[in-house]
């Protein structure tokens, strides 16, 4: 329950006394008053009401503030007494704090009223305490000598205007190397090094001394050897002199203790910071309170202070931090480490991270657990090795499953002619035969003979190719030309398959010069041209060209069976062919379209196509003019 207060007014205004009251009912709302207005009642009142303080007006008809002061200081000198007046001067308001006022409120300022009755309560409590504590001092000299002198802890008494050594007990004496003769013929500043003297100089002057003190210093022995202590100290009358009583404690060791700590933080600190992997401590809110720069760096920040009391789902706002903090949740919970869990993540910066993470538990001395370390292991690196790898098997795998159906189709396309020329070969060593078969046979090994030398031809250029060896013989050429050759080559092929030959005139370009490789133009042509013919059984095929950024594009399209857009890159690589089946309705060896794509590639030039299945199929290569 909280204290009564006696509050005593000595005031003849009504009016004025309440607004004293409820001023100071703000502060002390336990409090009760009394009022008077004359010398005889006040007296009475403090023999009587024992108020636990004064507030006394300063001019009055029959009594005045000064009166009540002498008064009250002769009675009850303990007592706080505070003047309230309407003005007062200065040598006036001098006058009542020498004569023991503890305060003085004017009446236009009546708010700070509450908070001088705080400070002149408090100061009394103080000042009683002071007295009670000089008291007990006085009653028990001989028994506080005998401790004092007898205390293993070093501590002295000193004047605090002369800073004379007016005490000291066998402990200090043996701690500084001095007889007690020599200690009490010193002073502080004899027991300082040179440079904490002006600090002490400063300390004297700008400190009151009544307060008490705690402070580290570092003081000299008689052998000139230094230490540091931390002091407390307070005041006492010693004698009849103002002086404090010190109480040494030497913490020389303690601060080898925190300094050393202090290196092998700052050792661990760098440890921590230069280290490759992540390292994090969070506390038992999951909230970070150590992160080095490999951790800042995964997470995309600055500066550590930039992370310090976050979590996870503050730091990543997105489902990484949900799953982050989840995670650090379960741990705190359960105490159930996480050991080699591998994560992906986008920093702040939108920058994707692998780390192969742990996390363990932090617990204090009884066990309990007040949060998490975690440490981190970059393996983005390892990976993307790992997916090239597996993407490098998958192509690897591709290009053996593809090479074995080239294979294959390699042996159906060679065995094909070349049985055909055996076949025919031997018949026309047959008698049965008139002149007109064996015509017809020659024309059939003939036929078979051109298409087993443009397979051999194919896989020798495309062996080339892919040796670096193929060389050009570049001269000026007409495009006009070559595309008239063209048709004219075609044309009757066409016509046989039943297909519209065409020339696109509609740029209406004029004949271009280049300077190319006539013959490895062409060959792109016989390929494209001849797979346009193959896979198209009725319609057209056109050929065409323009010139275009220094450039000239030629173009083949055809009203075939198109090719699904899946297919549009893979049909240039080699090997490769829409329909790998054993049961395909069209043949070929899967050469042509790659060794096209590397001769345009070789002459300058790129190849790509546009295409709908089931509607038609446009190839277009550029060539440098």
């Amino acid at each position: 329950m909280d204290k009564l207060y006696r509050v005593l007014l000595v005031e003849d205004e009504l009016y004025d006394a309440e607004l004293n009251i409820r001023e100071i009912k703000k502060i002390l709302p336990n409090s009760v008053f009394e009022r008077v207005d004359s010398k005889n009642a006040f007296i009475k009142m403090i023999e009587t009401y024992f108020p636990d303080i004064i507030i006394s007006d300063y001019n009055m008809p029959s009594f005045d503030g000064l009166s009540a002061l002498k008064i009250a200081s002769e009675i009850c000198p303990s007592t706080p007494f505070i003047v309230v007046t309407g003005s007062i001067n200065e040598d006036t308001a001098v006058e009542c704090m020498k004569a023991g006022a503890t305060d003085y409120v004017l009446k236009d300022s009546l708010k700070r009223l509450g908070s001088s009755v705080l400070n002149a309560l408090e100061q009394s409590k103080i000042k009683k305490e002071r007295m009670d504590a000089f008291k007990t001092i006085r009653l028990n000299e001989t028994k506080y000598r005998y401790m004092f002198h007898s205390n293993p802890q070093p501590m002295w008494i000193y004047d605090v205007e002369t800073l004379a050594f007016l005490e000291v007990n066998e402990a200090a004496l043996k701690h500084y190397g001095y007889t007690q003769e020599e200690f009490l013929s010193m002073n502080l500043k004899d027991i300082l090094p040179k440079n904490e003297i002006e600090r002490l100089i400063c300390n004297v002057e700008t400190s009151d001394y009544h307060y008490n003190q705690t402070d580290e210093w570092t003081h000299k022995k008689k052998s000139g050897e230094l230490f540091s202590v931390e002091i407390v100290s307070y005041f006492i009358i010693f004698h009849q002199r103002n002086a404090r009583h010190v109480l040494i404690n030497d913490i020389t060791e303690r601060k080898k203790a925190e300094e050393k700590l202090l290196r092998e933080r700052k050792l661990l600190r760098t440890l921590i910071d230069n280290l490759p992997a992540t390292i994090y401590v969070k506390d038992s809110e999951c909230r970070k309170i150590i992160a080095n720069r490999a951790d800042m760096e995964v997470i995309g920040a600055q500066t550590e202070e930039e992370v310090l009391g976050k979590t996870d789902m503050e730091i990543f706002s997105n489902d990484i931090g949900t799953r982050g903090y989840a995670d650090d949740k379960r741990l705190i919970e359960t105490g159930v480490p996480v050991l080699n869990q591998e994560e992906f993540f986008y920093d702040t910066n939108g920058i994707p991270h692998w780390l192969l993470t742990s996390k363990i538990p932090l617990t204090d001395e009884n066990g309990k657990i007040t949060g998490l370390v975690g440490i981190g292991h970059h393996i983005t690196e390892q990976r993307k090795m790992q997916a090239e790898l597996v993407e490098a098997k998958e192509k690897a795998e591709e290009s053996d499953r593809l090479k074995s159906a080239f294979l294959a189709n390699m042996s159906h396309e060679i065995r094909t002619p070349l049985n055909s020329i055996i076949g025919f070969s031997e018949l026309l060593d047959d008698p049965d035969f008139d002149s007109e078969q064996k015509t017809e046979f020659i024309k059939h090994i003939v036929d078979n003979g051109n298409s087993l030398l443009m397979i051999i031809s194919d896989i020798m250029d495309f062996s080339m190719l892919e040796a670096g060896q193929l060389k050009l013989r570049q001269q000026p050429i007409s495009v006009k030309k070559i595309m008239n050759e063209l048709f004219s080559e075609f044309s009757h092929k066409a016509k046989t398959k039943g297909i519209q030959l065409r020339f696109d005139d509609s740029q209406n370009d004029p004949d271009i010069m280049i300077v190319s490789d006539s013959y490895r133009i062409k060959q792109v042509f016989n390929n494209l041209i001849g797979n346009a013919l193959k896979f198209t059984c009725e319609g057209f095929v056109e050929i065409g060209y323009k010139a275009k950024d220094e450039k000239v594009e030629f173009h083949v399209k055809d009203s075939g069976i198109g090719i699904s857009p899946k297919f549009h890159q893979a049909i240039f690589e080699r090997f490769r062919q829409v329909d790998t089946t054993k049961s395909r309705k069209y043949g070929g060896n899967g050469l042509g379209l790659a060794i096209s794509k590397n001769l345009v590639q070789l002459l300058g030039g790129k190849i790509w196509l546009k295409s709908e299945p089931d509607k038609y199929s446009d190839f277009f290569f550029t060539i440098p003019i």
